[in-house]
């Protein structure tokens, strides 16, 4: 299931665990990023590329 995600709606530790909020706080406020949800590796993985 592909879903879409603003920036500003993003629980980071929901989505990432406390591992992923350095990552989430360098994510542009209103991007939006198309991820797979049910992949956590795949979610870390596009914010450490975007």
């Amino acid at each position: 299931m592909i879903q879409e995600w603003k920036a500003e709606q993003w629980n980071p530790e929901e989505i990432l665990g406390a591992k992923g909020k350095l990552r989430f706080a360098h994510i542009p406020k209103g991007l939006t990023i198309v991820l797979p949800t049910q992949k956590p590796n795949a979610i870390a993985y596009a914010l450490k590329i975007a």
